[in-house]
């Protein structure tokens, strides 16, 4: 079946990448060049990597709209939405029958970060909805719903096992003329996008909670602390859970042990840094940037 495929991330090209490699689409319709990195590059999405890799014509747009023409041009029947990063008003959604790839349970975490807010909630029942696409917000009959279990993972971790997830699924739906769809049913919740203070560390709290924190903020935007008032980030991060009474460490103040390095949170627990990013610094293992600073206390 011929179809137009929009997408933006990394996730949404590693999507592509796979179900092309059964039927290229007619169209890729991604976001604009934008700047990207420390240094602002002008850089194209993977989207637009893998479209060229395959020769597929590419629309470069942030506005749907304007790719209108080029959408009925294709003679095509069905569309696939993978983290475009916009929404398609009345007239695009009128061209086509379109399908989006979401990555929860649905109605569980409609909005812009489900795989973020269910890490953060400690959820690690996740999965793959597909659906078809209607004018609300994540609210369309459903193609199909494949449960993904997440536990210890972070986003990163996370996007990657579910977007391998939809592949099949996503093959079958462009083999099926006549899809079956159902109305979700359950519990609604929302997932909005993390602000910058939903991910700063509150070492007050116990370990569990902070690495919640640093695995629902990676790959971004990161989870973050400070050190003597400049931001530090904490990119990779591990706990055992367990408390241990008897330490006298103050909270937030960073020990080492072994080839190990700890900062104390709330009841005796410890949260290890793995990854970190000091103000102005590229990222590091946490024993090298230990090795240089000695014992100091986080989040001060």
């Amino acid at each position: 079946m011929d179809y137009v495929f929009a997408g933006s991330d990394k996730t949404a090209a590693w999507i592509l990448q796979a179900i092309s490699s059964s039927q290229k689409p007619s169209l890729v319709i991604t976001r604009k060049d934008a700047p990207f990195g420390r240094k602002k590059t002008i850089t194209q999405t993977p989207v637009a990597d893998i479209a060229d890799s395959q020769a597929v014509k590419i629309v470069k747009t942030n506005d749907p709209t304007e790719a209108l023409n080029d959408i009925i041009q294709t003679g095509a029947s069905r569309g696939i939405i993978v983290s475009y990063g916009a929404i398609l008003k009345d007239e695009v959604l009128d061209a086509l029958e379109w399908f989006n790839v979401h990555f929860s349970l649905l109605p569980k975490y409609r909005g812009a970060a489900p795989v973020q807010r269910a890490i953060m909630d400690g959820n690690t029942d996740s999965g793959v909805s597909i659906f078809k696409l209607d004018e609300g917000m994540d609210t369309g009959d459903l193609f199909t719903q494949i449960p993904v279990d997440i536990s210890d993972m972070n986003t990163a971790q996370a996007l990657e096992k579910l977007a391998d997830a939809s592949i099949e699924p996503l093959l079958e739906l462009l083999k099926t003329e006549q899809p079956i769809c159902f109305s979700q049913a359950g519990d609604q919740s929302l997932a909005k996008k993390l602000d910058r203070a939903e991910c700063f560390l509150d070492f007050k709290t116990d370990s569990e909670s902070c690495l919640r924190i640093v695995n629902a903020c990676n790959p971004e935007p990161i989870a973050w602390t400070t050190l003597q008032g400049d931001a530090f980030r904490i990119i990779n991060a591990a706990t055992t859970g367990i408390s241990d009474p008897g330490t006298d460490h103050q909270i937030g103040q960073v020990t080492k042990v072994g080839k190990k390095i700890y900062v104390t949170c709330a009841g005796s627990t410890s949260l290890e840094l793995i990854t970190v990013q000091p103000f102005a610094k590229k990222e590091m293992p946490a024993i090298d940037w230990f090795n240089g600073v000695g014992e100091v206390i986080l989040g001060n």
